[in-house]
């Protein structure tokens, strides 16, 4: 999504020296451009479907998705239609990270919430934007409330935010010490990488590009490379790369095509660049693998 600049949503607009926590629910548009914030975000697709769009990177988004939005990430949301009959309601758990943390820093158990606190900046690091999935509702629930306290302006408002945020951290460092279902950067459960690597598998030998898989799953293409070697075991290119010489093989076995068509079947449009591949996994040429077959 190109833009020639990125707006600066100020954090004054939401924040007073009270209170670290803002509650929102919007309805996207086409109107409002790519930009970054100077607090965290926790966003959550609470109705209807559409786009969103972070930093380099886009994603088809539905109700129950949720993105973690670090400090000065860049992104916007879009509908996936201009008609008022079909909206993409967005809700906003916004904070100051150094007003949340002093505010919170003699709360017990805090240590125990480290993964979270560290995604959304409340300790010292470079987080990186997450996406996952509500499959429970949680989210949703801290989010209904907030829009209430902050709407009704009920009593003990500030201290319900507080109980609300810290709900919002132990949900989170469960999917980043990946205990729930959904994925997280920091877990080990892995539904992005994991349906990135089934496709490849079931179809090894189409085109593609990092950046589109790693769309796919949700990650920036560092995180994706990272993920995706310690779920399978190799990067990217040698899990692919074996995938290929293992459909080339059975080509090889069980068909007639010459050795250049198996190359383009696989993958491969340099008939050299594939034989010395091919050797190098398997030891041998392309014809020497035939006649032993």
């Amino acid at each position: 999504m190109a833009q020639q600049s990125v707006a600066v949503t100020p954090a004054h607009l939401f924040f007073d020296d009270n209170r670290p926590y803002y509650v929102n629910r919007v309805s996207e548009s086409f109107e409002l451009q790519l930009h970054r914030h100077e607090f965290t975000e926790i966003c959550l697709v609470m109705e209807g479907t559409g786009v969103h769009y972070v930093g380099e990177h886009s994603m088809d988004v539905q109700a129950g998705d949720v993105f973690v939005l670090p400090l000065g990430t860049p992104h916007v949301f879009r509908p996936r239609s201009t008609s008022s009959r079909f909206p993409l309601l967005i809700g906003n758990f916004i904070l100051v990270p150094g007003q949340a943390e002093a505010a919170l820093s003699s709360f017990p158990g805090l240590d125990e919430l480290q993964s979270a606190r560290r995604a959304l900046n409340l300790l010292p690091g470079s987080p990186e934007w997450f996406r996952l999935k509500d499959d429970r509702g949680v989210v949703r629930r801290i989010m209904e409330e907030g829009l209430e306290v902050l709407r009704d302006q009920r009593p003990g408002g500030t201290a319900r935010l507080h109980a609300l945020f810290i709900l919002l951290l132990a949900e989170l460092e469960e999917h980043c010490r990946g205990t729930t279902k959904s994925y997280c950067r920091e877990s080990g459960n892995r539904p992005g990488i994991e349906a990135v690597i089934r496709k490849l598998r079931s179809d090894p030998c189409i085109p593609f590009r990092a950046e589109e898989l790693a769309g796919e799953a949700g990650l920036s293409v560092r995180h994706f490379h990272r993920l995706f070697a310690e779920a399978a075991g190799k990067p990217l290119s040698r899990f692919v790369q074996e995938l290929r010489i293992r459909e080339a093989c059975r080509l090889l076995r069980s068909t007639s095509m010459g050795v250049e068509r198996v190359a383009e079947a696989c993958g491969y449009q340099d008939r050299s660049f594939f034989s010395v591949l091919f050797r190098r996994h398997t030891g041998l040429t392309p014809r020497e693998y035939r006649v032993q077959r």
